[in-house]
């Protein structure tokens, strides 16, 4: 079940990586708030990808579309991206930054 704070994490796409932090009902669902959390990965996805980092890209006048930064979605299309991407909840405990036994499998 997807929740608000929730952080999803990729091992192998770590440019992916995101939080829910907010969401709003919309007409006909419930859309997420989410942004992404590895900013370093990101960063080096957008140089291989566009040749230049966001920030070199804004002082050109241009952006990272198609690659966004944060975004807004249904639930269903968010376990899609959860699914194609591997990812698993972060489950922060003491002394450890993810507990990968008590990751939540997404239906």
């Amino acid at each position: 079940m997807l929740q608000l704070g929730q952080k999803w994490i990729s091992k192998e796409y770590p440019h992916e990586d995101f939080e829910i932090y907010g969401g709003t009902e919309s007409m006909y669902e419930w859309l997420w708030f989410w942004e992404r959390i590895n900013k370093q990965a990101f960063d080096e996805y957008i140089v291989k990808k566009k040749g230049s980092t966001p920030e070199e890209l804004t002082k050109q006048g241009r952006n990272t579309y198609p690659y966004a930064w944060t975004g807004e979605c249904s639930g269903a299309n968010l376990k899609t991206k959860i699914k194609k991407y591997n990812m698993v909840l972060k489950i922060e405990t003491e002394g450890s930054d993810v507990d990968e036994s008590k990751s939540e499998i997404v239906s």
